[in-house]
């Protein structure tokens, strides 16, 4: 049998043919799987950090009414009242200790009273260093998240009687739940990163974040230009906005980012993982 130049023809373009639809067929299925990986991971991503916000949102909540309700304490008020007209009460100054002493009971850790001229009237257990990593909340600026290996809420409380301040009260409560959430994120892959961040108080566009990764846990400030408030994930939460998507990260790294706000805290958290990670299996698959 003879194979003319036409069969040769007929050869090489049914061969080209069978390649390009080998390869289409091959880039549609890669494409398929890669949709299906992104949107399950940004289910995934946004479930487990809508879980998490809702666990601060709820916990941080609650330490803030509990520190403000001290304020309000009848008994409290009084000895403070006697004591600010008589700082050698020694009756008022016993009655407010014995007061103060049984917090730790109810699940404060630490409470210090001041008067109005901040001299100290009573105290129990101890503070943390101020030299530990600090995330302060909300727009009055009387609340703070401190890290030192758990998390702390510190809150300042002015005590007020007949419309007149008459001192402060100061608390640290341990939140054990909330350190469990941001620790326990290992199981979302070797490259995930959970931040928590606020606005700087002194500079709007500066965030003080807490970054907790499978490996670490750091404090750092990250910059956010006014462009980036309508563009990167850290920038949209700012203004409220919840969402997931694409992106590249403060390292220039490519990643599926979650991210959302907590307003009532002035707080705003992100959730990612890198895409390389994430298309690891495929990428394997296409070089087997």
């Amino acid at each position: 049998m003879t194979i003319t130049k036409d069969d040769r023809k007929i050869s090489i373009i049914g061969g080209l043919l069978l390649l390009g639809l080998t390869l289409t067929t091959g880039f549609t299925v890669y494409n398929a799987m890669r949709q299906q990986i992104e949107t399950v991971l940004d289910r995934g991503l946004t479930g487990s950090l809508d879980g998490k916000a809702l666990l601060f949102e709820t916990r941080i909540g609650k330490g803030i009414e509990d520190a403000r309700a001290l304020a309000l304490r009848p008994f409290i008020i009084q000895f403070m009242q006697e004591l600010s007209e008589n700082i050698n009460n020694r009756e008022a100054s016993n009655n407010l200790d014995r007061n103060v002493n049984s917090l730790t009971q109810i699940g404060f850790s630490a409470v210090v009273i001041y008067d109005k001229n901040n001299n100290i009237l009573s105290q129990v257990g101890t503070f943390s260093s101020d030299e530990n990593p600090v995330i302060t909340l909300t727009s009055e600026r009387n609340s703070k998240l401190i890290w030192d290996n758990v998390f702390i809420l510190r809150v300042a409380v002015d005590v007020i009687n007949n419309n007149n301040r008459i001192g402060k009260i100061v608390t640290e409560t341990k939140l054990p739940n909330l350190t469990r959430s941001f620790m326990d994120i290992q199981s979302g892959g070797k490259s995930v990163e959970f931040l928590i961040c606020a606005k700087m108080p002194e500079k709007q566009l500066v965030l003080t974040c807490l970054i907790r990764n499978p490996t670490s846990v750091r404090y750092a400030y990250l910059d956010i230009s006014s462009k980036e408030q309508n563009t990167t994930p850290k920038g949209m939460a700012l203004i409220g906005k919840s969402g997931v998507t694409s992106t590249l990260d403060y390292r220039g790294i490519p990643v599926i980012e979650a991210y959302t706000s907590l307003p009532s805290l002035g707080l705003l958290m992100t959730l990612k993982l890198d895409q390389e990670e994430l298309f690891m299996p495929i990428n394997d698959k296409l070089k087997d």
